[in-house]
């Protein structure tokens, strides 16, 4: 767990898996869009003397992230951990009245960018024989969600996208994984509950159930890279999982095929 890259790191699980990255050794490598805000996360790191870059950097921009991968190993070598966290839900409402453009960049901040930052970062671990890509999804994903359709269609997507690459490199030492938060204060969450949109299309989404501490999803992705998890290739994960658990029934996960997203005949 030598060098970490993070994605989406203005807030929220980004912002507490980069801290907990930096606190543990090691390089982490932040990013998010916003170079104030990086300014900002950069100035706490130097603060604190944590082990951090904090990059602003556009992850939907396929030049942006080759350009700041290649820095990186150009620096350390390979990317040892990957952690896919970007995302957005700015369109909210019923598909017929949604802006297009809003729900493309919901896509776009999730899906392409988790594409992006993968294929930036595979050849490095596949050359160096190890390396783990940890996924940030929803439940969304998984159950009908008719009012932020963009972000729910992102996050299914992105767990084709989890499986597909655990296949595509399941003979090697690399490992894919998907993880989901459960309900937690973000702002995300804050925009999906106090904005205009979010009153009138999401009543009531911050009611009921319980929230999650980021620190908690944090802990889970830091558990999948230490590679304690490795056995759960592939598989959608939640923070509330108990995760020794998990481990010990690893070969009943991958035998009855579970975890993981199915359609169920």
């Amino acid at each position: 767990m030598n060098v970490v890259l993070i994605t989406g790191c203005s807030s929220g699980i980004g912002l507490e898996t980069a801290l907990a990255f930096a606190r543990r050794g090691g390089a982490t490598y932040a990013s998010m869009r916003d170079p104030a805000r990086a300014t900002r996360l950069r100035e706490r790191a130097e603060a604190e003397g944590l082990p951090m870059e904090v990059l602003a950097l556009d992850v939907t921009d396929d030049a942006s992230v080759m350009a700041a991968v290649r820095a990186v190993q150009r620096r350390h070598g390979a990317i040892d951990v990957l952690v896919n966290n970007a995302g957005s839900a700015r369109a909210i409402g019923p598909v017929w009245e949604v802006d297009p453009d809003e729900w493309w960049q919901d896509i776009e901040s999730s899906l392409r960018s988790a594409f992006l930052c993968s294929r930036a970062v595979l050849p490095g671990m596949l050359e160096r024989g190890a390396g783990r890509i940890l996924n940030v999804s929803s439940y969304v994903a998984l159950r009908p969600t008719p009012y932020i359709s963009g972000y729910a269609a992102a996050k299914a997507a992105l767990l084709s996208l989890t499986e597909a690459l655990a296949a595509s490199v399941g003979d090697t030492d690399v490992r894919v994984f998907a993880v989901t938060p459960g309900r937690f204060h973000s702002e995300l969450m804050r925009h999906l509950m106090d904005s205009e949109a979010g009153k009138r299309w999401l009543p009531g989404i911050g009611e009921g159930g319980r929230w999650v501490e980021p620190e908690r999803v944090a802990q889970l992705i830091l558990f999948l890279a230490t590679g304690k998890g490795d056995e759960l290739n592939g598989r959608f994960l939640h923070a509330l999982d108990d995760l020794d658990e998990l481990v010990e029934r690893a070969d009943e996960i991958v035998r009855d095929d579970l975890f993981t997203p199915r359609l169920r005949r």
